[in-house]
């Protein structure tokens, strides 16, 4: 772990830093399976992204879907995300809403009851010229930044 945390502090890291770690989609693969509960996604902005990480993992999803962007309050998606769950006979059922008025809308149906929660998504020019203005490990850049 010392040796882990002193390259750290250089800003290099190699394959083998990361060994034994565990992603998130894998994470959220074994919970499913421990819990014995399987998923069902329905995806607007993620386009897909969240199934075929979670199926990549071995995760228990019984069905996804990719549907086009359409307006939808919190309320509908939350609704929507429960039809979904009591259709599929599934366990859970997580839907990712599209991109409206720099909001998304995010449902999860449970056993126990529907959670929903509506973010605000902001991609202002200063985060952008973050994310795509980014650093290599040796320091050189490797994208424009934005003007």
């Amino acid at each position: 772990m010392l040796a882990f945390m002193a390259r750290g502090q250089t800003g290099r890291r190699t394959e083998s830093d990361f060994e034994g770690t565990e992603n998130l989609p894998a994470q959220i693969a074994r919970r499913l399976q421990e819990r014995q509960l399987s998923l069902t996604l329905s995806e607007q902005y993620t386009s897909g992204l969240l199934a075929l990480q979670l199926s990549r993992a071995g995760a228990p999803v019984l069905a996804s879907e990719v549907v086009p962007s359409q307006e939808e309050t919190l309320a509908q998606t939350a609704h929507w995300t429960t039809e979904r769950r009591s259709n599929h006979y599934a366990g859970l059922a997580l839907a990712v809403s599209g991109l409206e008025n720099e909001h998304l809308n995010f449902a999860l149906a449970t056993p126990d009851g529907t959670y929903a929660l509506r973010v605000r998504f902001s991609a202002n020019r200063y985060s952008l010229a973050i994310r795509q203005g980014g650093l290599r490990d040796d320091g050189a850049k490797y994208a424009a930044p934005l003007a």
